[in-house]
């Protein structure tokens, strides 16, 4: 399996016009980059003069001088690594900035200019291409050339000043480029010991994969600084893959004839250097988390209100267990009867209370609709059961699958017998995480007309109800009580004490885990093993190895196991990077096999 590359950008103390002696602060920062592991290694434009050094450095003194360090650079580079350092070069159309390209003790000078572009074919498919200069209008052109002869890793020499936005603009070219271009894209920036003349530099550099930042330096230090990240060159190329955007921008660029060896033996990592996140559909910061459950909820509020102008229809009918997943539906309807003017009065909620259903979540359910104004109407679905198992010739014992699932199902029937009844259509309840991992009773909550939580995790599922609480005070408290329970189907008997007894990540696992699972399964295409090394970094200290590796095998068996289910799901609306619709989002045929 091909490793993650470990990347870095360095932004070295320099004099500007004295090239030994910022060879030497260069030479440290490979020696300290060797030390950490680092496979690529790049430095600013112009870094063994300094960009400020002006019509220096086009004279012959130095141009010699530069030679002469590369030299002593190139010993310095350990095998298996290699290095981008910025000066300038004579070339056929005189003397202008270039890159060094150092490794296996020489170098090749690539000018940056276009016609010129060369590729560094590292090792198992991972390609490194370079550009030079700020502006990244006219690098962009070149990356995409690098990009169509196979470059994955795009190194900028960077030499850019600092003004009053730069940052932010910077940063997002950074991210636009990385997301465009499906590549790793590692831009280092001149800083410290620059001269002040005209400008200052503030040594911003910045390492992003695929519209995402994975380290970014801190700007206007006044000694050498470095950043390092460990690149998946292997998602990029995943990603591309499955990228029509990116195959059509790739067509028709000429690609450049040179792809120069450049063997870097990529080392197995203990320890990834890059940032893992826990919940990669729930942002840490808050601003961003709001702004995420915003969009979502905006997504599928909008989603049905669609699905209500076409057929046309004023009325819904919808399940409330009291738990969270039909309360985020509820809140769905509610904005989507908002958002078209209607009346309120066609949500047509019940709630159906079963063998295993607690006061608790009775009480959850009637909370909550007292807060929306909605009418919540009672059926004990316990003597249809009764008679159904009657019927099949048997009691209440034992509490099977039959048992389990005959409750969903009747659920399900006077739901849909229910929307006949009002002239409506039942909205569905169930979401993203129990899709992939099949937890919905066939025929039973697996079906509605309308399935609004269909593209929404979990663990979004929470942090949207929580933001809607937070946003409408009246529902608060119901929505509280709701995000306290725990999350059970209540299929069986409750405790003695009267407390819920199934608990459903007792039984198929946590949902965090799981959904981190999801992610990295189908957003990312990494194997079970590759899953399994990320998240016990990710977990570290919540879940130890053992327990991470037990819930990933039930993950994978159910996954595959359970295909047929989202065969013939109902329709709902995709709200974030993954789908499980088989009309368009994911297909994969009943019958595969877990590698």
């Amino acid at each position: 399996m091909r490793e993650y590359l470990r990347v870095a950008a360095a932004t070295p103390r320099v004099f500007p016009g004295d090239v030994k002696e910022n060879a030497k602060s260069i030479v440290r920062l490979v020696a300290e980059a060797a030390e950490k592991g680092v496979e690529v290694l790049t430095f600013p434009g112009l870094s063994l003069v300094g960009c400020t050094a002006g019509d220096l450095a086009y004279r012959p003194d130095v141009l010699d001088a530069c030679k002469e360090a590369l030299e002593l650079i190139a010993k310095a580079v350990p095998d298996g690594m290699l290095a981008v350092i910025g000066l300038p070069a004579r070339c056929a159309c005189g003397v202008s900035s270039a890159a060094a390209v150092v490794f296996g003790g020489g170098y090749v000078i690539a000018s940056g200019t276009a016609g010129d572009e060369k590729v560094f074919d590292i090792c198992n498919g991972v390609k490194v291409g370079v550009v030079i200069g700020d502006d990244f209008a006219l690098c962009d052109p070149m990356a995409q050339r690098l990009v169509a002869h196979g470059a994955n890793v795009i190194l900028d020499l960077g030499s850019s000043c600092e003004t009053a936005g730069s940052a932010a603009f910077r940063r997002d070219m950074v991210k636009a480029a990385s997301s465009r271009l499906v590549a790793a894209y590692v831009y280092a920036g001149a800083g410290a010991g620059e001269s002040p003349t005209d400008a200052v530099y503030a040594g911003h550099s910045i390492i992003a994969e695929s519209g995402s930042v994975l380290a970014e330096s801190e700007r206007f230090l006044r000694e050498s600084a470095m950043i390092v990240a460990d690149v998946d060159t292997e998602y990029i190329d995943f990603a591309r893959s499955r990228s029509e955007s990116f195959r059509n921008d790739a067509r028709g660029i000429p690609v450049p004839a040179d792809c120069i060896a450049a063997p870097v033996a990529l080392k197995p990592k203990s320890s990834l250097l890059r940032p893992i996140e826990r919940n990669p559909f729930v942002p840490e910061d808050k601003a961003a988390r709001a702004e995420i459950c915003a969009e979502t909820f905006a997504i599928q509020s909008a989603a049905l209100a669609a699905r209500l102008e076409a057929i046309p229809c004023k009325d819904v009918v919808i399940g409330l267990s009291g738990g969270l997943d039909s309360a985020l539906a509820l809140l769905v309807c509610v904005e989507a009867f908002d958002r078209l003017g209607l009346d309120r009065k066609g949500i047509h909620a019940y709630t159906m209370p079963g063998f295993g259903t607690t006061r608790r979540t009775k009480g959850n359910a009637h909370k909550l609709c007292k807060a929306l104004g909605i009418d919540l109407e009672t059926i004990d679905i316990v003597p249809t059961c009764r008679r159904h198992f009657r019927d099949l010739g048997r009691g209440e014992e034992p509490h099977d699958t039959t048992y389990e699932n005959a409750q969903a199902r009747v659920r399900t029937l006077v739901l849909m017998d229910k929307a006949n009844q009002v002239g409506g259509f039942v909205v569905g309840t169930g979401d993203l995480s129990e899709l992939a991992l099949g937890w919905c009773t066939y025929n039973g909550d697996h079906m509605s007309l309308y399935a609004v939580n269909a593209g929404v995790v979990k663990t979004l599922v929470r942090e949207v109800a929580a933001w809607y609480g937070a946003k409408h005070p009246e529902c608060a408290k119901p929505i509280g009580g709701i995000l306290e329970t725990p999350i059970s189907p209540e299929l069986l008997p409750a405790n003695a004490d009267g407390t819920i007894a199934q608990v459903t990540e007792d039984k198929v696992g946590p949902y965090c885990l799981h959904d981190f699972f999801l992610y990295h399964f189908i957003e990312r295409g990494a194997s079970k093993e590759k899953i399994l090394r990320l998240a016990r970094q990710a977990f570290d200290g919540a879940y130890d190895g053992p327990t991470i590796e037990k819930w990933l095998g039930v993950f994978i068996r159910r996954f595959h196991s359970q295909q047929f289910k989202r065969n013939c799901m109902s329709d709902g609306p995709k709200t974030g990077p993954v789908s499980l619709s088989p009309r368009g989002g994911w297909t994969m045929p009943s019958d595969s096999r877990p590698l």
